[in-house]
């Protein structure tokens, strides 16, 4: 899938990522780069809404990466299906494996929030595919300075989608590397 614009968000990064990201947008016209204090994910997730422009948005961490067709096949999901969001299956990528962890299929917004209140269905931000409007038009947020917790954004962002759709197959790449933020106890 070609029609899509890409915000990276350098979120105050103190390595190479800035000047990465840089070359990146100099080789695509798609992709766009915002440079910003470190703020936190959250922060840096409200940033690129801020400056999406496109019908959907979908959210990609940094050390993840999805499958070459996963923007294809969900985009052809929610336009076939004609619904605000889409969801699929991903895998858990480690240094030289991966583990596929399969989602539920729910018919409704409604029944996808309950699973994830039930902890049957992840609510992860990342593995889902959401009509911008949803945030923009119910100033739906990330909880800016918090380190954890803005994964429970895509509750309510279900809560005001009128429509959903799952697509069975793990097309993102949610990669485990020892020292990154979610692996990191303190």
């Amino acid at each position: 899938y070609k029609n899509l614009e890409i915000i990276l968000v350098d979120d105050g990064s103190p390595d190479n990522c800035g000047a990465i990201c840089d070359e990146y947008a100099a080789k695509d016209h798609r992709i766009k780069v915002i440079h910003k204090e470190n703020g936190g994910l959250s922060s840096a997730r409200n940033t690129g809404l801020k400056h999406a422009r496109g019908e959907y948005v979908m959210h990609v961490d940094g050390d993840d990466f999805l499958e070459k067709n996963a923007l294809e096949l969900l985009y052809k999901a929610v336009r076939e299906n004609e619904v605000d969001v889409a969801w699929c299956d991903y895998y858990i990528t480690f240094e030289n494996k991966k583990r596929v962890i399969t989602q539920p299929s729910f018919d409704t917004t409604e029944d996808a929030v309950r699973g994830m209140l039930r902890g049957t269905m992840k609510y992860n931000v990342w593995n889902k595919l959401c009509r911008r409007s949803l945030y923009v038009d119910n100033n739906i947020t990330f909880p800016d300075g918090k380190s954890m917790g803005e994964d429970l954004t895509m509750i309510m962002v279900f809560l005001h989608a009128s429509s959903c759709v799952f697509v069975n197959k793990p097309l993102y790449n949610y990669v485990q590397n020892p020292g990154q933020m979610t692996a990191a106890y303190n």
